[in-house]
């Protein structure tokens, strides 16, 4: 289970999604950037900036419509790896169970299919650090 889950569905879903933010999270705040040219297109670092994490996703390899679902994983991934010091693996399929969940409430079935697809590739370029 993903700590106040209700509570960082609400908060993604609500993102206006410009370049720069700051996400409230569990006490915490998570700088989110949405640029271009970044390898892997999602990934997340201990920041200088905040006390959550740095989020960085690439908008043109990542969707529009797509880019709150990378964003929640991001969000849980660095919450669970950096500041509750749960293992990589485990805290990205944790990050792959809330995103999955949050795609079924906010995603139509064919955007889903297509999310999921577009999961697969990323993993399969990148490893879980793709997304």
């Amino acid at each position: 289970m993903i700590p106040n889950q209700k509570e960082l569905f609400s908060l993604v879903n609500a993102l206006s999604l410009k370049d720069l933010d700051i996400i409230p999270y569990r006490g915490r705040n998570y700088w989110l950037q949405i640029t271009e040219n970044l390898e892997p297109p999602a990934w997340y670092s201990t920041s200088t900036l905040v006390d959550g994490a740095d989020i960085y996703i690439d908008k043109q390899k990542i969707p529009h419509k797509f880019l709150k679902p990378v964003i929640l994983h991001e969000i849980i991934e660095a919450d669970l790896s950096i500041h509750q010091n749960i293992p990589l693996q485990r805290a990205h399929q944790l990050a792959k169970e809330g995103d999955r969940t949050y795609a079924s409430l906010f995603l139509s079935s064919t955007q889903i299919k297509e999310y999921e697809k577009l999961r697969e590739r990323l993993e399969a370029s990148f490893g879980p650090l793709g997304i």
